[in-house]
C-alpha cells in the first residue's frame, strides 16, 4: 500500500504526544486486525450465505453510481453498500463488517489514487460484478498517465472469473478496446448496448429523464439528478440489476428513489431568484466539462456565473488541463469566471487575452473568491462552483445560502 497509509505526512501529524501515538496505534494495529477480520469475515458472508458482492470504480461518477446500484438492489433484499467518502482503504473494511448473515448484496466503491491499491481492494473483497464507469484524466499525478489510470482501475474486471461479470460503458473508447483477456461476461452499456439511454432531456424540476433499455423493454425514468451525465451513472447500476435479474419496475423504482449525493451538481435555488448548482465536491476534466454544459442548459438566458477551482493531481498535464478549460467556456459563452487556486490562473489568463467581453477575475481561496462573486449576482443568475475538494468551495455556496435564507 501506499507509504502515506503506514505513515503520515508532517503537515498531517499531531502536536502533541498522545493525539500522534492514538493515531499510530489505529495505523499500525487497529485497522491491520480489521482488515484480516473483514476479510475473513466477507469470505465466509460469500460462502456459506450467498453474499453477492459489486465493486464499482472509475474516473468520476463512482459515488453516484454506488448510491443508484444499493437503491435498486434495496428494492429486492438487504444492501450495504460504501458510506461517507471516507478513504476506501479504511472504508472497505468497516463496510465490510457491517454485513448481516441475512445481507443479500455488498456494493463497494473502489476509488484508486495510487499503483496497488486495487490489488488491495481485491485482497479483500471478490468482487462477482466489477463495474468501470469511464477512464479519464485524474489522480496522474501519482499514476502517471490515463494509461497508468486505466492499468490500475482496470485490474477490478482483468481479476474477475468466468462466472463473474464486467460492467463496461461503451461510449468510453479506452473501455471498448479492453476487453482482450477478459474471463468475465461483459455486459455493455451505452448506445446500440444491452443497456441504452435515448429521450434524455433536464427537466424544470431539476430532474432528467430518460427512456431506459434493457434487452428490448423500456420504462422512462425520472432522475433525480441533473445533468446528461448521471445517465450513465444510471444505466451501469441498472446493468448490475440487469445481471440479477432484477424487474424493470424494480428498477425504475431504485433510480427514481436515490438520493443524490451531496455537493454533485446539487440545485440550490435560492430566496432572491438565483440558482445556486454545488458541485463543490471534486473536480477533474471531464466532470468539469460536463458540469459546464449543464450550467449552459439549465440557464439557457440566464446570466451564467462559473466559480471554478483547480483540478488537482493530474501531474505533468496539469497546466495544458486548465489552459484548455478557457476554449470550453468560451464555446459555451460563459462570460463571468472566477478562478480560485495557483492553477486556475492560466484560464484566467487566456480568457482575458481573448476579445471576448466579461469578467475574468482570479483569486486564491474560497474565502476571497466568495468576495469576488458577490458584485456579479443578479436575481436572475445561475452560479456553478466546482473544484476539487482540497479548495474547499462549498464554502462559496455556503456564504450564499446563509446570505439568503
Amino acid at each position: 500500500m501506499p507509504e502515506r497509509h503506514i505513515f503520515l505526512a508532517p503537515h498531517e501529524r499531531p502536536k502533541s504526544l498522545y493525539p500522534l501515538a492514538r493515531v499510530y496505534f489505529r495505523k499500525w494495529l487497529v485497522h491491520p486486525i480489521k482488515r484480516r477480520l473483514a476479510r475473513y469475515y466477507l469470505m465466509t458472508l460469500q460462502r456459506f450465505f450467498g453474499l453477492e458482492v459489486v465493486g464499482i470504480t472509475g474516473s468520476s461518477g463512482k459515488t453516484t453510481t454506488k448510491e443508484m446500484a444499493a437503491s435498486i438492489l434495496r428494492q429486492v433484499g438487504e444492501t450495504v453498500a460504501s458510506f461517507g467518502n471516507i478513504d476506501p482503504i479504511y472504508n472497505i473494511p468497516t463496510t465490510i463488517l457491517k454485513c448481516r448473515p441475512n445481507t443479500k448484496f455488498l456494493v463497494l466503491e473502489m476509488g484508486v489514487e495510487y499503483e496497488g491499491e486495487m490489488d488491495f481492494y481485491l485482497w479483500l473483497a471478490k468482487p462477482h460484478v466489477g463495474v468501470i464507469n469511464n477512464i479519464s484524466q485524474t489522480h496522474t499525478l501519482y499514476l502517471k498517465n490515463i494509461e497508468g489510470v486505466l492499468k490500475e482501475k482496470g485490474k477490478l474486471v482483468k481479476e474477475l472469473k468466468s462466472k463473474d461479470f464486467a460492467i463496461l460503458n461503451h461510449n468510453d473508447s479506452r473501455l471498448a478496446n479492453f476487453t482482450p483477456g477478459l474471463a468475465a461476461k461483459i455486459v455493455w452499456i451505452g448506445e446500440s448496448c444491452a443497456v441504452f439511454a435515448k429521450e434524455i432531456s433536464v427537466r424544470d424540476d431539476f430532474k432528467t429523464h430518460f427512456l431506459l433499455n434493457i434487452n428490448s423493454q423500456n420504462v422512462g425514468i425520472n432522475l433525480p439528478a441533473l445533468g446528461e451525465h448521471f445517465v450513465e451513472n444510471a444505466l451501469a447500476a441498472a446493468a448490475v440489476a440487469f445481471i440479477f435479474d432484477i424487474p424493470l419496475n424494480l428498477i425504475k423504482a431504485g433510480l427514481e428513489t436515490f438520493k443524490p449525493p451531496e455537493h454533485r451538481l446539487q440545485p440550490i435555488s435560492l430566496a432572491n431568484g438565483i440558482l445556486v448548482l454545488d458541485d463543490s465536491y471534486n473536480s477533474n476534466p471531464l466532470a468539469l466539462r460536463s458540469a459546464l454544459n449543464v450550467l449552459s442548459a439549465v440557464a439557457k438566458s440566464r446570466k451564467k456565473i462559473a466559480v471554478l477551482g483547480d483540478m488537482l493531481e493530474l501531474g505533468d498535464e496539469e497546466i495544458v488541463r486548465h489552459q484548455e478549460i478557457a476554449s470550453w467556456l468560451q464555446d459555451l459563452s460563459i462570460k463571468d469566471v472566477i478562478g480560485v487556486g495557483f492553477l486556475s490562473r492560466y484560464f484566467i489568463d487566456l480568457l482575458k487575452k481573448s476579445d471576448r467581453l466579461g469578467n475574468f477575475i482570479w483569486v486564491e481561496d474560497a474565502k476571497k473568491a466568495s468576495i469576488a462573486l458577490e458584485p456579479l449576482l443578479i436575481s436572475d443568475s445561475v452560479v456553478l462552483v466546482k473544484g476539487s475538494r482540497a479548495m474547499k468551495l462549498d464554502y462559496v455556496v455556503e456564504k450564499l445560502v446563509t446570505k439568503n435564507e
